[in-house]
């Protein structure tokens, strides 16, 4: 289909072939193959030009409805792709950066490849209104005090808390 539009917009088998990266050779085999399984000639082909048949006219607004509708997939499968990769930005005191968090990230690499993971170095106060103000996505920490709008999830016996404002939106 896309060797059909290129022929027609470029108006010679040649240029097509060359926008392509095949050869003529190559390109007149897709077209003939293509005329074949439609019944019909799409193309007069002359020593100077290369124009559609009536038959070419009638195929060439569905094939170009068609590209972009594959384009359009394409852009939403490459979307989807880049949404499969996230940043995540953790908030965390330096006792949570330089003792628990590297197994928790590491163990969250194993099952999350491609994500980025962004680390905000911040004093024990500073976990909990970087979470608040958006800046971080999740903090970990000690907190004494619960907050609307953020989920607290306890990850030790310990006052140790895990907190999210995505908690809130996944449930």
């Amino acid at each position: 289909m896309r060797a059909f539009l290129m022929v027609h917009q470029s108006g010679s088998f040649t240029k097509a072939a060359e926008q392509l990266h095949i050869t003529q050779a190559g390109l007149s085999a897709l077209i003939k193959e293509l005329e074949t399984q439609l019944g019909s000639r799409l193309f007069e082909r002359t020593t100077r030009r290369v124009s559609l048949t009536p038959q070419g006219l009638i195929f060439l607004p569905i094939v170009q409805h068609m590209d972009q509708q594959l384009d359009s997939v394409v852009r939403t499968i490459s979307d989807y792709e880049h949404q499969a990769q996230r940043t995540l930005r953790i908030a965390a005191s330096p006792v949570m950066v330089n003792g628990i968090l590297p197994l928790v990230l590491k163990r969250h690499a194993s099952h999350h490849p491609d994500d980025i993971i962004e680390l905000l170095d911040v004093a024990r106060q500073d976990v909990l209104p970087e979470v608040e103000q958006g800046n971080a996505d999740l903090g970990m920490g000690l907190f004494l005090r619960q907050v609307s709008g953020l989920k607290f999830f306890r990850i030790f016996s310990t006052a140790l808390m895990l907190v999210s404002p995505m908690c809130l939106r996944t449930h």
